[in-house]
């Protein structure tokens, strides 16, 4: 389906942002929960709890942009990465 250049921009601004800002966060605060360093090392069982939960978010923004990147829209209106290119064609084989 094709999306007007307002749907792309808004999308880009608005999920793509909020997928990578999460990726990201989660990696930079990933070691933290590992060491338990600082006041995260104070909460004995909720380090655990707080490690899975840092897992659980890098890996579930990870699926998201990769299902953004490589695979086809599971909804008939879902915005992908071939929504932003020129060359569908060229886009898969660069992939």
């Amino acid at each position: 389906m094709a999306h007007s250049d307002t749907t792309l921009f808004n999308h880009s601004g608005e999920h793509l942002f909020y997928e990578l800002t999460m990726l990201i966060g989660a990696a930079r605060l990933f070691p933290l929960l590992v060491s338990g360093a600082g006041p995260l090392g104070q909460l004995g069982p909720l380090t655990d709890v707080l490690r899975n939960m840092g897992i659980e978010s890098f890996v579930t923004h990870l699926r998201n942009l990769i299902a953004f990147l490589f695979y086809p829209p599971v909804q008939k209106n879902a915005v992908t990465a071939e929504d932003f290119v020129r060359d569908v064609t060229a886009w898969r084989a660069a992939r």
